[in-house]
């Protein structure tokens, strides 16, 4: 579950999920559920397995809800039960399991714990992280400013202490923080308060998905008078188109600008898809755009507009899905990742 913050959100994928599975239910007054004890487990195999082979593996964490959002309400589990949170060593138990006789395995009494907030929840989840060194988890956040305060420290033998209680052994090796943006406004907001956390992970990265207009990360935000984020500071990038009913177009000199500008600072770029709408080469005729039959056909500008001609380098994009757009740009794949934690 999460809330929508940015333009980004507008056709989430996760909440579309939600909705037809009934998982949960988005916006603050919506709901949180912690999934299976069974999917928690699966990281510990993947370690093992990553341990043997000698080769670490990447987990992207909270494809469906936001590690780092400020939610207060009680968490569900898969059941649609509210958690439990034991207020000696943190355990989480779902409500159905508590009895009169039912304690922890640290001896405290289920009925008197407190209801398990998302809090909880995220010390749990850097447990597991701190508990599985082979996998390099990857945190993706719209919420970056919260980064910090939300940051539980790690301690030898795996004992996690209050959110805002900062490491003090440098950053965690195996995490990967990055911001998601989509436009010029969201990289000046969100990627300075993503550089705050240089000392916290191994790799700070970018998410322009989908990308909804042209973005410069390397100039000075004139508004704000401060520099933006930049290249600089930022170990990788990654770029994809909208996908799903209602996805946007995406220029192709958006994605060129970003490869071009990761490219002047060796930052690594990852290409990841073209999304609904492919590019189109060949010239096609106006009136056919125009008459917009079966929306097939749509043009969309440099600046970010879509639908109307008259603004110096459009491009005529063709909705053809995204397993047939593809996600080749000028001829070929990019699949670069940070070269230092390179699997």
């Amino acid at each position: 579950g999460c809330t929508k913050v940015h333009a980004g959100c507008t056709h989430c994928y996760a909440e579309s999920l939600a909705k037809r599975t009934g998982q949960a239910v988005w916006g603050p007054g919506g709901t949180r559920v912690k999934t299976s004890p069974a999917n928690w487990a699966k990281p510990l195999k993947w370690n093992k397995e990553a341990a043997a082979a000698g080769q670490r593996a990447r987990v992207f964490c909270a494809s469906l809800a936001d590690v780092f959002e400020d939610w207060a309400w009680s968490m569900l589990d898969h059941h649609g039960n509210r958690i439990l949170a034991c207020d000696v060593c943190g355990e989480l138990h779902a409500d159905s399991e508590a009895s009169d006789s039912e304690s922890c395995k640290c001896g405290r009494f289920k009925q008197r714990m407190p209801w398990a907030s998302m809090h909880d929840v995220r010390l749990a989840l850097f447990k597991l992280i701190d508990a599985t060194p082979w996998l390099d988890w990857l945190l993706l956040t719209k919420r970056p400013a919260y980064i910090r305060k939300m940051w539980p420290a790690f301690f030898p033998g795996g004992y996690i202490a209050e959110a805002g209680a900062m490491n003090q052994e440098g950053p965690r090796p195996n995490v990967w923080l990055g911001t998601s943006i989509s436009d010029q406004a969201t990289a000046d907001q969100y990627v300075p308060e993503l550089l705050k956390c240089r000392d916290l992970a191994s790799v700070l990265f970018l998410s322009a998905e989908p990308l909804l207009g042209p973005m410069n990360i390397t100039r000075l935000s004139e508004e704000k008078g401060l520099a933006s984020p930049g290249v600089d500071g930022i170990d990788w990038v990654i770029v994809g188109g909208e996908s799903g009913p209602g996805a946007r177009p995406m220029h192709p000199d958006w994605v060129r600008s970003l490869c071009y500008q990761c490219a002047a600072t060796e930052v690594p770029f990852f290409f990841k898809q073209w999304g609904e709408w492919e590019p189109l080469t060949e010239p096609v005729d106006r009136a056919a755009v125009m008459s917009g039959k079966g929306d097939r056909w749509r043009f969309v500008n440099l600046d970010g507009n879509s639908g109307t001609f008259g603004v110096a380098g459009h491009c005529v994009v063709n909705r053809v899905g995204k397993a047939a757009a593809g996600r080749l740009l000028d001829g070929r794949t990019w699949d670069e990742f940070p070269k230092e934690v390179d699997a």
